[in-house]
């Protein structure tokens, strides 16, 4: 006789949160991002990466740990040249989600990745950032990413 014993016990799925320090005003932000499907992250005022998706993390490249590490020294940027050749860093100051936190509005725009820990192709990818505020002042940014 076929015996089945079935066992209950709590979700050991990871926790996405990062181990770095979030302000009060961006938490709720965090868990939305923690608990989204999406390929998004959110950034602080100092473009220190606080939460992110592993959709994300996997689609820019990021080795991990990648919390608590400054979004554009994080990332491999390139330009659209046949060659990807590196990104000047005054280009890598005006990707979205800094852009958003600078100027306080939405933002969008293209950007291209390498990663350089993994053996794939660069990638384009289309950001779409929204600056996010507390009394009155853009205390970090919430970006969504989509391959293209």
């Amino acid at each position: 006789m076929t015996h089945v014993e079935l066992s209950l016990s709590p979700s050991v799925t990871p926790d996405w949160r990062p181990p770095v320090s979030i302000p009060a005003e961006l938490d709720r932000w965090v868990r939305a991002v923690v608990e989204s499907g999406e390929s998004a992250l959110v950034i602080d005022a100092s473009a220190t990466i606080i939460a992110t998706t592993p959709s994300c993390a996997t689609l820019l490249g990021l080795p991990e740990p990648w919390a608590g590490e400054r979004l554009p020294d994080a990332l491999h940027l390139i330009d659209f040249t046949a060659a990807g050749s590196e990104l000047p860093d005054a280009e890598r100051e005006l990707i979205p989600p800094l852009l958003a936190v600078a100027s306080g509005r939405l933002a969008r725009g293209l950007i291209r990745v390498r990663a350089e820990e993994q053996a794939i192709e660069p990638r384009t990818l289309d950001a779409i950032a929204t600056p996010l505020h507390a009394e009155g002042v853009a205390v970090g940014s919430l970006t969504f990413f989509c391959e293209i």
